[in-house]
C-alpha cells in the first residue's frame, strides 16, 4: 500500500497510451475518487483506461481506412449476361437438378476477346456502364433492365422506361377499387 506519486505513474503509463491527455485524465480521476492512494489500485486503474485507449485508437485507425476511396462494391463488368463475374444462374424450374447452380458465362467462356464484343445486349451494356453519372436498374419482377421492354412476366410493365407511357391498367369488371 505505497504510493509513489503521480509523476511515477504517468512516466510508467505515458509511453503505452495512444492518447497522453486520456492516461492524465484518468489519473487525476483517480486521485480524485480514491480514498486510499495506492500504487496498484492506481496500475489496475490505468490499465482499463488503456484498453479503453487501445479502442478508441483501433476505432479511429477503421474509420481513417474506410475513408480511404476504394472502387465500389458494385462495379459492374462489360458483360451483360454475368457482370464480368464469369459465371451466370440458368433460367429454370425450381424442380430442375441445376436450379440455382452457378454455369460459366456462354459469353465469357467462349471468347477471349472484349466482354463488350460478344453480342448487342453486351455492347450496349458496356456503353451504358462506362459513363459513371448513369445507373442502370434491374426490376425485381422480371429481371429486364429499367430501360428495356417489360418481359411477359412483369407485373409492373410500366416501371420499364419503354412502357411508362402505355395506359395503365385497370382492374377487371367486378372488382372494386380501394384507394
Amino acid at each position: 500500500m505505497t504510493w509513489s506519486g503521480r509523476d511515477h505513474l504517468l512516466a510508467e503509463f505515458l509511453p503505452r497510451f495512444q492518447n497522453r491527455q486520456i492516461a492524465i485524465d484518468s489519473l487525476t480521476e483517480y486521485v480524485k475518487t480514491a480514498r486510499l492512494l495506492d500504487d496498484e489500485r492506481a496500475r489496475t486503474w490505468l490499465e482499463q483506461d488503456l484498453l479503453r485507449d487501445q479502442e478508441l485508437a483501433a476505432i479511429e485507425q477503421m474509420s481513417a481506412d474506410a475513408a480511404a476511396p476504394r472502387p465500389s462494391l458494385y462495379a459492374l463488368g462489360s458483360c451483360y449476361h454475368c457482370y464480368g463475374r464469369g459465371m451466370v444462374r440458368l433460367d429454370i424450374d425450381l424442380g430442375h437438378p441445376d436450379f440455382g447452380k452457378a454455369k460459366p458465362c456462354p459469353a465469357c467462356s467462349t471468347t477471349t476477346r472484349d466482354p463488350a464484343e460478344h453480342c448487342d445486349n453486351c455492347r450496349a451494356f458496356s456503353a451504358q456502364n462506362s459513363s459513371p453519372s448513369t445507373e442502370r436498374n434491374r426490376c425485381w419482377k422480371c429481371g429486364q433492365f429499367e430501360d428495356q421492354p417489360a418481359a411477359e412476366k412483369c407485373s409492373n410493365p410500366r416501371w420499364h422506361l419503354p412502357n411508362v407511357n402505355l395506359p395503365a391498367l385497370h382492374a377487371p369488371d367486378g372488382w372494386k377499387h380501394i384507394a
